[in-house]
């Protein structure tokens, strides 16, 4: 569901084009990639950050304006992800193709989604026929466009190890994360394994966002509506050992669900500043039933962000809390 790549560092020099043109047109097609369904790998432990600041300085005329106003957006978005010492080759690397190889030691430790480099390079015979190593000149084409649909949709069981498998390194690199589930419960045995998903969250200070809706069943089999503030409360406090562990506060957000009036939450999401997913059922797990995820468009995942905000109006909150640190 999110992508990561390795750039060999002279897709952002001018001089790398034939012209401005076409340096201009080829970093505009990798912009939305990078910034609404990838992260970048900072490989060799941060050299490659480093290696780019460094030409800049030396060199400004040789990035292109697109090429700096793209490499901010990384940095401010924090879509660099830091890998420290994994795969570093023991050379250090000075021109493109010592980049390249510096990437794919680094993907042969942790596999990458690609890695994007300028055409006469990547067409070179020793890497023509490596799947993993694409042309910037080819985002565009048939088979690049596949890959890319491949990971906008996935089916996966409704189980645990399947979800984690595939919100690792969304939740890992994540600064925040809004969970919608109208029908999410710790207390309930179908989301008894919902402390997993915390627990692969690993920025710190990271914000954390539990949203449900007051409408389900509890032990009796009554509506949930009948709850009132503190029965939510020790319901969502089972989460506070995994929480406190990690260092982490999570605010619940508890939505009317019940008045015919009120504007139903039906839909379920994971929502980041990274990515956002859409789903066709919640966090629960369950045998021999499979849930469908797909990645929304920035526009879209931004407008459900906003949905949920207290002061949006769009739904009604019933409760807001904290499960706190101590």
């Amino acid at each position: 569901m999110l992508s990561e790549y390795a750039l060999v560092p002279n897709i952002f020099r001018i001089d790398a084009y034939s012209s401005a043109e076409l340096a201009e047109a080829r970093l505009q097609i990798l912009k939305p990639i990078l910034l609404e369904e990838a992260l970048v790998r900072n490989i060799r432990a941060g050299e490659w950050w480093h290696y780019i600041q460094t030409w800049i300085k030396d060199s400004p005329p040789s990035l292109h304006p697109k090429a700096k106003e793209l490499l901010k957006q990384l940095k401010t978005q924090k879509r660099l992800r830091e890998v420290g010492a994994l795969g570093i080759g023991s050379t250090k690397p000075e021109s493109a193709e010592d980049w390249l190889l510096e990437a794919l030691i680094s993907h042969a430790a942790e596999p990458l989604s690609g890695i994007i480099a300028l055409p006469e390079l990547a067409q070179q015979n020793v890497y023509k026929n490596n799947p993993t190593v694409v042309g910037i000149n080819r985002l565009t084409t048939a088979d690049w466009m596949e890959r890319r649909d491949k990971s906008r949709m996935i089916q996966i069981p409704k189980q645990t190890i399947d979800y984690c498998q595939h919100l690792r390194l969304i939740l890992s690199c994540a600064n925040s994360v809004m969970f919608i589930d109208p029908y999410l419960d710790p207390s309930q045995s179908q989301y008894g394994e919902f402390y997993h998903l915390l627990n692969l969250v690993k920025q710190p200070y990271a914000r954390i966002e539990l949203h449900s809706a007051v409408k389900g069943q509890d032990q009796s089999n009554m509506y949930r509506s009948t709850l009132d503030l503190q029965d939510w409360i020790k319901r969502f406090s089972i989460l506070y050992p995994i929480l406190k562990a990690k260092n982490l506060v999570a605010e619940v957000f508890i939505w009317q669900d019940f008045d015919p009036d009120d504007q139903k939450i039906h839909d379920r999401y994971i929502l980041t500043d990274l990515v956002g997913i859409s789903m066709t059922s919640g966090f629960n797990i369950q045998a021999n039933a499979e849930v469908t995820w797909s990645r929304q468009t920035k526009k879209i995942y931004e407008k459900t962000q906003n949905d949920f905000h207290p002061n949006a109006g769009t739904y009604t909150l019933k409760y807001n809390f904290m499960i706190p640190k101590e």
